[in-house]
């Protein structure tokens, strides 16, 4: 399987090497970045005022600086910003990938199965755009990978850390946060409510300097939900195995669920059984307690829960959704076709798919008038140094 493991690594090193030798574009949103890291960096301090073209004054900043921190580290070695945007640029997507593979062979302990599903996300173009348009929410979707892969193995204080760096990079990722809960309602027996909480404060904590400066902006009224139009881009082979894979996996563990809910409920009655677990869910959160005899729901079951979570995208940024559905969609996917017996069969099966002819549904999708201004015309830094 080690030749698996080769050949993702050898799709990210060629894309890796060709963004570098090429040049990735760099888009507006991109060119706010760099003014911001500029501004940073010229200040030596992070002071969540645009003093360069918002002077005596300044603009404030309400974008969190953990994509700009980088970007100054970056500058450090290449000597200036437009170069250490490009590499950073050039890094993300290659982050992404590997860290999803990295994800899905410990959660499936399958290098077949880390293998598919990589394959099957790294040939989609919405990724891909999304991966180099959007910078800060793409780094902290790739480190939710190894969060989710931190916090199933009871890692408190890493799971904390990284939360905490998903935080300064792109503010609170309301779908990571509600997949993580959802995973820990379902597992409260083994003390993961506890684990959650515990992580949550962890994290808040290391972010409270940025909650002050959030709260004051909120208070002057500098925040503005942005719509973006739902602009679906469904690629169907991947949404049919995804979802009969989630099917599957959900009727497993549901029917496991209810079985020992009914034995339980047959042992001590209806009302024992609340009474019971109500007492011990709250006890259990002060004292920590791990049920070795409870039902326990597989650790792959919170990219279910991201699935379900990633819904919350579709009030306000359709498009995030469409693309980043496409995880944990490609992993269950992944699950269904590593049952086919054929696996050279299947793996040019989904080369072809991914890389060739991609049969997607993609309606008009078009922006709304509260989207627009984060498009509006913008100036590049002045010197990018």
């Amino acid at each position: 399987m080690k030749i698996l493991d080769t050949v993702v690594f050898s799709i990210v090193g060629i894309y890796l090497v060709s963004a570098i030798i090429v040049g990735l574009p760099l888009l507006p949103d991109d060119w706010f970045h760099i003014e911001v890291a500029m501004n940073y960096y010229q200040r030596g301090n992070l002071e969540p005022y645009n003093y360069l073209d918002y002077a005596p004054y300044g603009r404030p900043i309400t974008y969190d600086p953990g994509v700009h921190i980088l970007l100054i580290g970056l500058r450090k070695v290449t000597g200036n910003f437009l170069s250490a945007a490009l590499i950073l640029k050039a890094l993300i997507w290659p982050f992404l990938i590997v860290s999803f593979w990295y994800s899905v062979k410990k959660f499936s302990h399958s290098p077949y199965i880390a293998f598919l599903s990589t394959v099957l996300v790294a040939g989609l173009f919405s990724v891909a755009f999304l991966s180099i348009s959007i910078w800060p929410y793409t780094i902290s979707l790739a480190i939710s990978f190894l969060l989710f892969v931190a916090y199933s193995e009871k890692r408190v204080i890493l799971s904390s850390l990284l939360l905490a760096s998903m935080l300064w990079l792109h503010g609170p990722p309301p779908s990571i946060i509600m997949a993580l809960f959802l995973f820990s309602i379902f597992s409260w027996r083994k003390g993961f409510h506890r684990r959650f909480l515990l992580v949550l404060f962890g994290a808040l904590m290391l972010y409270l300097p940025r909650i002050a400066v959030m709260y004051t902006f909120y208070k002057e009224g500098m925040y503005k939900f942005a719509h973006v139009g739902i602009g679906m881009d469904m690629p169907i082979l991947l949404w049919c195995f995804g979802l009969y894979g989630i099917l599957i996996h959900s009727k497993r563990n549901l029917s496991s669920l209810y079985i020992f809910i009914k034995k339980e409920i047959e042992k001590f009655g209806v009302v024992e059984f609340i009474k019971k677990n109500t007492v011990m869910f709250f006890k259990t959160i002060i004292v920590p307690h791990d049920d070795e005899d409870a039902f326990v729901i597989e650790r792959d079951s919170i990219f279910v829960f991201l699935f379900l979570s990633f819904f919350i995208w579709l009030c306000g940024y359709g498009h995030r959704f469409w693309a980043y559905s496409s995880f944990p969609l490609a992993y269950f996917s992944a699950k269904v076709l590593s049952n086919i017996k054929k696996k050279f069969c299947v793996i040019a099966l989904v080369f072809l798919f991914s890389y060739t002819f991609v049969p997607e549904f993609v309606p008009p999708g078009e922006l709304s008038k509260d989207a627009l201004v984060l498009y509006n015309p913008m100036q590049p830094p002045h010197p990018l140094n």
